[in-house]
């Protein structure tokens, strides 16, 4: 199963969720081109950022329709950005079959080969394994409440086990940074890099503060994003009592209503979050609209 990697959105719309329950319902159906024109609604309406098994289903649809150069246009926006790399999954994956054995199918193949050498293949699987324990019961919770599911016994039980999993999740990054360092997307790819960052996120305070200085690092050296850095500051920012800086970081009323968390000179925070890779607040805080919590 591949996971909900997003292409580097920190919140994800209800607009996108809605129009990707409506692609998935159209593809299940056998109506492939409304699949594929709901896929495309769904990553326009989230600043063209979405998951990258969304990206392979609206691939796929395209593939339905004999649309061969949208689908490998598809393919290739995953495996050139360098958030796709499972050679495998591709050539088993029979959806697919209908590109296999043209010239595009073997440069699609070639070029995540390529990208593939020099990479530390087993540290990237044993980082790839600890990103999909860290997100896949988190994506669990996000479609339940999505769908306005809110049995507080099962998400408790959903959060016991994530708990679980991000204390394993935090003894095995810790090996790995105090023995080998942050590794780069260079090193493991972009999945595998991204872990690091996820894993410290969800960590308690101290273990943020112990790793915050060894992320700044890797942002200097171009082995971490300066935005995801900016979602660690804020975090441990609030969590000491101060105000955060980026304008990350919200919650949610009892009513659903959406506050962002005190913030630092808020006249200025679009020019520090373009400094760090991030849009402006406004658009940030807009992907929150009509999420149910």
């Amino acid at each position: 199963m591949l996971l909900s990697l997003l292409l580097f959105a920190q919140g994800i719309s209800q607009t996108y969720m809605t129009n990707i329950k409506i692609a998935q319902d159209y593809y299940n159906s056998g109506k492939f081109d409304s699949a594929a024109k709901a896929y495309q609604s769904a990553f326009k309406s989230n600043n063209v950022m979405g998951t990258i098994e969304d990206r392979l289903n609206l691939a796929r649809s395209f593939v339905k329709i004999n649309e061969s150069d949208s689908a490998f246009n598809q393919l290739f926006r995953i495996v050139e950005k360098g958030f796709f790399d499972d050679k495998n999954a591709l050539l088993n994956d029979e959806s697919f079959n209908m590109l296999k054995g043209s010239a595009k199918w073997t440069k699609l193949i070639e070029t995540i080969e390529s990208r593939q050498k020099g990479k530390n293949l087993s540290m990237k699987s044993k980082l790839e394994s600890i990103y999909d324990r860290d997100q896949l019961l988190r994506v669990e919770i996000e479609k339940l409440m999505a769908k306005g599911n809110k049995k507080f016994s099962k998400i408790e039980i959903l959060w016991q086990r994530i708990n679980k999993n991000d204390e394993t999740n935090r003894k095995d990054i810790e090996k790995i940074l105090d023995s080998l360092g942050w590794l780069g997307p260079s090193e493991v790819g972009i999945k595998a890099n991204t872990t690091f960052f996820l894993v410290i996120q969800h960590a308690p305070l101290e273990f943020q503060k112990h790793y915050f200085p060894v992320m700044q690092k890797a942002v200097k050296e171009g082995k971490a994003r300066g935005s995801d850095l900016a979602y660690l500051e804020d975090r441990i920012a609030l969590s000491e009592g101060k105000k955060q800086v980026y304008g990350t970081q919200v919650s949610f009323t009892s009513e659903g209503k959406l506050n962002l968390s005190p913030l630092a000179d808020p006249e200025n925070v679009d020019k520090r979050r373009k400094s760090v890779g991030l849009g402006p607040l406004e658009d940030y805080l807009r992907t929150f609209e009509g999420r149910k919590h």
